[in-house]
């Protein structure tokens, strides 16, 4: 399945963020720009929430100070800062790393924490 996308002279719709986590098993969708194609979709489920341990590019550890959603929609290198959303389209995490099997996402009340801080901060 192909989907392309026309820019239209309306106005976007801004994506809701919904607070707390969704249940494990429920379906995901992840939009990102992988290995130089744009606005590639896949879908998946949600696995788990759960802290993170991935490997750097010089192959160290780090390990991430919050919980990930964990999924199993495929990405790839250049699906950071990627959308994960839902099956009702609102905004759930931003992707950010992955593996052969897991792809891990920043949470949404992580994400709506960190605008509003940035918000706030700006005078």
């Amino acid at each position: 399945i192909v989907i392309v996308f026309e820019k239209r002279e309306s106005e976007l719709t801004v994506l809701p963020i919904p607070e707390g986590i969704p249940g494990y098993g429920v379906g995901v969708i992840a939009i990102g720009n992988p290995l130089n194609k744009r606005n590639v979709i896949s879908f998946g489920k949600l696995r788990r929430f759960d802290e993170t341990h991935v490997y750097d590019k010089d192959g160290d550890i780090k390990t991430y100070d919050f919980n990930s959603i964990i999924h199993t929609a495929e990405t790839a290198s250049g699906s950071s800062g990627g959308m994960l959303l839902n099956f009702d389209l609102k905004v759930i995490g931003i992707n950010y790393a992955g593996n052969d099997s897991e792809s891990f996402a920043i949470p949404g009340d992580i994400i709506t924490e960190w605008l509003t801080e940035l918000i706030n901060g700006v005078e």
